[in-house]
């Protein structure tokens, strides 16, 4: 078999084929095709296995075709990867037609201005994977004649027509896909049309989500159904379907409409908070329902008119919030009202974004509670009521005052509380200023809660122990006594951090015996993060756009590694999704109005996430190698005198980061900090300002400056200025290198209260944090940086390469010296120049560890020149020097005999 090769292809490199369609006619099967960025005005057809990758980040490589498809894919394994696609209009052509193979195309962004964005038929079966599919002036994916595919992870949206089109016995598989803003519907499966939809979002769509016509018959499962204009699912026209483990809500006109002998099978589904009516069975419709639930519309939860469904197990309830039975299990009426609205709140708390242990402990205590008043039915003994007083263990914006508000209806409902209100206090609400006040505002706050929930949030703060006279004590002990007085008339929940409650525990024993129920919010992960601001940005009409999605994630990532007691969960992602806000309306306000369309105004893309971060995008974003600057810079290296392993060690990282960055490795993980060791005067410095330069040139720093940093720049003079310091030098030093010179001087042993160790201790957690974003090279005496480094456990591993600059031999300062005697039109005389050889080999020999190194060199030199000088300024044709007078003699540098 042949070997296969690698194709370039660039709009202005004369050595690259020009065009892809030339590529590709001149590969061969096996080769890959690297599309370097620019746009390319062509139509290609691919007949033969070849991969094509665009080049640099998505979007950088355009393809946009005129009167025939844009990308025509005919064959099995071919691959299209990292391209943005476009067809400019003209006929019905598409941008991507595929009639047969089994072709990847894999984040791609795929729009037309003509027909179908894409169009699978006949024999294909393609895949595609995290590609977006927009904008189209007909249907996103059009899938007939049998054609199949598979599609994961893409975003299909905003399309005039219907974002996906199956027909004529169409059956490709949509997986964890969100298809969303069409024009028409989101999916339409019509003339014998099959497909299946796997764990997608069907949403924000004008007409119907999912419509199913003429004898359609899709299949969904674990989907999600919302949002719609009109209707979530029409189904009508002896459209059938399957259904299972779907949610459908929030659609304005209708959740669910079956008509004209449709026969779609739903299970397990859950229909509710419709904006009018729930579900919809006219006009001679069919359909079975099994094990699911209406519940929650504006109007009525069951319209039937003209039609004959047949339900199994269904709980729904109409618009008079009145619960019918399933047929065949007689209900009285009494309690009816409250197991409705029992039946509601538990839906309600289901449908809360992530929480997952916190529900399953609620419903679990909810369902004990329920079998213990079953068995009081019957009159059964029960040896002790269950206690209700709760404590709620948790990070701020963890849910614990929303989950309180919802318990005090539950209780409610299952007839424990009379009024199941709550009332929100925290220190302030219960502890007064002076003697005897405090027990009357907390016997205030437990009155207005009789019947409902007492929540004290921040619980903890009533007992503070740097206080002697502190009421809190008092207001705990009234709370306690009056849980025992007032025994089921009201609930306590005390709320707070998770060490703090542990001390308030500890306070007053009788505490751990009231509060018997415990129940820990734990932190959000990120993926529940990104969930919570899907949800959020939802309400408010705005999408997320994949790549944004991408880079939240990855922010909320970095934020839960590094979080602490400040970690706001919730209230985390409501404040950035602010932030983003403002700077989406920022980039919108920019467009001409004619471009400020409905897709602009209500999608959040990457740029915008740079109200949290700039740094963010620039991770994802190819920055090519400046050859320029990087020759420059080692150029400038190979000059310096002497630093023979310093060098090598420049070599070396250049070119494995060169090579990080034309393999497309992450190179962020390719650089460490760096330790410089040496005596003074070894090009520590010189050497920390080219590495920010070649960092820079290749792509990996975005700025490439250079902080130079001591101790003093660091180290406060009081308590707090410390960390202030040193956050304003970490931040100022974002996109390029932080150098500290003397970096052992942060840790001073003979100070007792020594604000250096605080330094160094948030500045190692920095390191971590914005791994990636900036460089840190710390510069001292071996030794002495031995004993720094010893000073934080976290230091060694954070300074994972050292770098050894050696002390300059006689040789190459005598090469200093020459050198900065001609930066100054002097040249040595060859007696001056022997007696500073000598003096360089005794001075060599005898060094110290104050030995000066380059800085010797420069002092030297100096003194000589102010000698030379002086000598000129005694003859009287000083300013008329020749060539001969242009040396430095001897007796210039007679002070050298004198020190020696």
């Amino acid at each position: 078999m042949a070997a296969s090769h690698i194709i370039n292809v660039s709009p202005v490199d004369e050595a690259h084929f020009g065009t892809i369609a030339e590529a590709v006619h001149a590969a061969e099967p096996g080769d890959t095709i690297v599309v370097h960025p620019g746009t390319y005005r062509e139509n290609i057809v691919i007949e033969k296995q070849v991969k094509i990758i665009g080049s640099g980040s998505l979007g950088q490589v355009v393809l946009i075709g005129t009167d025939s498809h844009t990308l025509e894919l005919k064959t099995d394994f071919a691959s299209i990867e990292n391209m943005m696609i476009d067809h400019a209009g003209g006929g019905e052509c598409k941008a991507v037609y595929i009639a047969q193979g089994s072709p990847l195309l894999e984040q791609c962004e795929i729009s037309s201005k003509a027909g179908p964005v894409l169009t699978i038929c006949d024999a294909a079966d393609p895949i595609i994977k995290r590609c977006k599919i927009h904008s189209g002036h007909d249907a996103g994916v059009h899938v007939l004649n049998g054609g199949q595919g598979l599609l994961v992870d893409c975003d299909i949206c905003f399309h005039q027509s219907a974002c996906v089109v199956i027909e004529r016995g169409g059956n490709p598989v949509f997986r964890r896909c969100r298809i969303y803003g069409g024009g028409n519907a989101g999916v339409l499966v019509v003339n014998q049309g099959r497909g299946s939809f796997e764990s997608c979002d069907i949403y924000a769509n004008i007409k119907a989500g999912l419509a199913i016509l003429h004898e359609g018959n899709p299949n969904l499962s674990h989907c999600r159904i919302f949002d719609g204009h009109d209707a979530g699912v029409f189904a009508t026209e002896c459209g059938q379907g399957i259904l299972k483990d779907c949610q459908i809500y929030g659609n304005k006109m209708l959740n669910v409409a079956i008509k004209s002998g449709a026969n779609p099978l739903l299970t397990r589904c859950k229909i509710f908070e419709g904006k009018q009516l729930g579900l919809l069975i006219a006009d001679a419709g069919l359909g079975t329902l099994e094990d699911c639930e209406i519940y929650g519309h504006a109007g009525q939860g069951l319209w039937i008119k003209d039609g004959n469904p047949h339900l199994v197990n269904c709980i729904i309830r109409d618009r008079s919030n009145i619960l019918i039975p399933p047929a065949g299990i007689p209900q009285s009426s009494a309690g009816m009202e409250d197991r409705e609205s029992l039946a509601a709140q538990l839906q309600e708390f289901e449908g809360f974004v992530a929480m997952e242990s916190v529900k399953q402990t609620i419903l679990d205590l909810v369902d004990y509670m329920e079998y213990v008043q079953d068995r009081q039915h019957f009159g059964m003994k029960s040896a002790d009521t269950l206690s209700l007083h709760s404590l709620f263990i948790g990070n701020p914006g963890t849910g614990k005052t929303t989950v309180a508000r919802l318990l005090g209806k539950l209780y409610k409902s299952m007839g424990l509380l009379e009024k199941g209100h709550v009332v929100e206090v925290d220190r302030s609400g219960l502890v007064a200023e002076y003697v005897g006040q405090t027990a009357m505002k907390t016997e205030r706050a437990i009155q207005s809660a009789v019947g409902g929930v007492l929540f004290i949030d921040e619980a903890y703060t009533l007992a503070k122990s740097d206080s002697g006279q502190d009421y809190g004590k008092e207001a705990i002990e009234v709370i306690l006594k009056r849980m025992e007085d007032l025994s089921g008339q009201f609930v306590v929940i005390a709320a707070g951090y998770p060490q703090q409650m542990q001390t308030l525990i500890e306070i007053n024993p009788g505490l751990r015996e009231r509060f018997k129920q415990t129940i820990y919010f734990p932190d959000y992960t990120p993926d529940e993060l990104l969930r919570i601001a899907r949800h959020m940005a939802l309400g408010e009409e705005y999408i997320l756009d994949a790549h944004f999605e991408t880079l939240l994630h990855d922010y909320f990532m970095d934020l839960y590694r590094t979080r602490d007691l400040s970690f706001g969960n919730a209230r985390l992602v409501r404040n950035c999704l602010e932030k983003v806000k403002i700077a989406h309306s920022r980039r919108c306000a920019k467009l001409p109005r004619d471009k400020r369309t409905r897709e602009v105004l209500t999608t959040l893309l990457p740029e915008d996430i740079t109200a949290l971060r700039p740094s963010l995008l620039n991770k994802r974003v190819f920055i090519p190698i400046d050859e320029t600057r990087l020759n420059k810079a080692i150029q400038e290296l190979q000059n310096m005198v002497g630093l023979k392993k310093v060098k090598q060690c420049v070599n070396e990282l250049v070119k494995l980061n060169r090579y990080y960055k034309e393999s497309g490795h992450e190179t962020a993980k390719s650089y460490p900090h760096f330790l410089f060791l040496g005596n003074p005067g070894t090009g520590k410095t010189t050497v920390a300002r080219l590495f920010s330069e070649i960092y820079a040139a290749l792509g990996i720093l975005s700025k490439g400056h250079l902080m130079e940093t001591s101790r003093q720049h660091f180290v406060g003079t009081r308590v707090g200025h410390t960390e202030q310091k040193t956050a304003n030098l970490i931040s100022d030093s974002l996109g390029g290198v932080l150098f500290i010179d003397e970096a052992y001087t942060l840790r001073t042993e003979d100070l007792k209260e020594d604000y250096g160790q605080i330094a160094t201790d948030l500045l190692v957690k920095k390191m971590e944090d914005y791994r990636g974003e900036f460089m840190v090279i710390a510069a001292g005496y071996t030794q002495k940086m031995q004993r720094f480094l010893q000073s934080n456990p976290g230091l060694q591993s954070r300074f994972s390469k050292i770098v050894y600059f050696e002390d300059y031999e006689p040789n190459e300062l005598l090469e200093i010296t020459e050198r900065l005697f001609n930066r100054h039109n002097y040249v040595l005389s060859a007696e001056a120049d022997e007696i500073l050889c000598r003096c360089y080999e005794e001075i060599y020999h005898s060094r110290d560890s104050f030995f000066g190194n380059a800085r010797l060199a420069r002092n030297i030199v100096e003194e000589a020149l102010k000698n030379a000088q002086l000598r000129h300024a005694d003859d009287f044709a000083a300013n008329h020097l020749s060539e001969s007078e242009q040396r430095i003699l001897s007796r210039d540098i007679a002070f050298l005999q004198k020190k020696r």
